[in-house]
């Protein structure tokens, strides 16, 4: 930053000085370093966060959250009903086809996803087989019908029982 500064006619920063100085401090420390967890971790992590702040300006308002050399919002969405829907529905969005998009990589590509996501995936979530998870509920069913009709027929449920039953 110091020396796009000093190259600068004005000797003040410009614009772009922070990006051209996190493209290269960036490439320096975490670039060069893929195979390392901890740099993959953290790059993926500041992803996100750009990611999300990045929604956030383009909903904002022209002017917005302005800092003295900055530019506040990006307004892309004005001020209609357009724009309250997408910030009232967007996290749910995006939220659901985040997973929707996890949950499709790990059941059909899962050695591409990062190793400790994967691992995590694992433990969450593995295909169960359709014909068992059949018969899981089938039994559970069963036993939940015969339970409440046996509780209808000896009474001691009584009249809420029946309802139900019905």
């Amino acid at each position: 930053m110091l020396l796009l500064r000093s190259t600068s006619p004005t000797g003040k920063e410009r614009h772009y000085d922070a990006f051209l100085s996190g493209l290269l401090g960036g490439y320096v420390v975490f670039g060069r370093t893929i195979h390392n967890s901890v740099s993959q971790q953290i790059v993926i992590y500041v992803f996100a966060r750009v990611c999300l702040a990045l929604a956030k300006l383009a909903v904002q308002p022209k002017g917005v959250g302005k800092i003295e050399g900055g530019g506040g919002g990006w307004g892309l969405l004005g001020e209609g009903e357009m724009k309250h829907k997408i910030v009232k529905n967007g996290w749910p969005v995006f939220a659901s086809v985040s997973w929707a998009m996890v949950m499709y990589v790990f059941r059909w590509h899962p050695e591409t996803i990062q190793s400790s996501l994967r691992s995590s995936m694992s433990y969450m979530w593995v295909p169960f087989p359709l014909s068992l998870l059949l018969q899981e509920l089938d039994s559970i069913l069963l036993e939940t019908m015969l339970t409440w009709q046996q509780l209808c027929s000896v009474g001691r449920v009584g009249f809420a029982a029946d309802v139900v039953m019905a």
